[in-house]
């Protein structure tokens, strides 16, 4: 075979390889993460209408702006804490003290998430307290990045 012949073949393979891949690009389904949101698996599980969508949504924007006051406090006394590493000086009585800042930050967390869920039940009508029953079974898997629940269960 002729340079030239090897150069066509390679051109046109060349060509072929980028159709291809502009065609997977443009027309590969987009893939989501495994799990849903929990915002939208709660709603479908609990079989919202409207209007407790809605609701729902002001209970999720309560929710997210005390987490994030919750979580800076939290980032800072721990910030805070890992600092007296490099501080010789430092007694036990203030690493003591971080601790226990942090541990009332995480207990005000547990105590929002608690409201939270408890806000949600409120919003259920009597025929999906059981729906919501059952999801009080999965709320840790919900949360958890490892172990999303599997979303055949209704």
């Amino acid at each position: 075979m002729s340079k030239t012949n090897i150069l066509t073949w390679m051109v046109v393979s060349l060509f072929i390889l980028n159709i291809l891949l502009i065609g997977l690009i443009l027309f590969k389904p987009v893939r989501r993460d495994k799990r849903e949101e929990p915002k939208f698996y709660i709603i479908k599980t609990l079989d919202f209408d409207a209007a407790q969508e809605k609701a729902y949504e002001k209970l999720i924007d309560w929710h997210r702006a005390q987490m994030q006051t919750s979580n800076q406090k939290m980032m800072t006394l721990k910030n805070k804490l890992y600092v007296t590493l490099n501080d010789n000086a430092t007694t036990e009585s203030i690493k003591d003290s971080l601790v226990r800042a942090i541990n009332a930050e995480q207990l005000i967390i547990e105590q929002t998430n608690y409201k939270h869920f408890l806000d949600i039940k409120k919003l259920c009508k009597p025929d999906q307290l059981s729906k919501f029953n059952q999801l009080t079974q999965e709320l840790s898997k919900l949360f958890s990045p490892q172990h999303p629940p599997k979303h055949g269960k209704k």
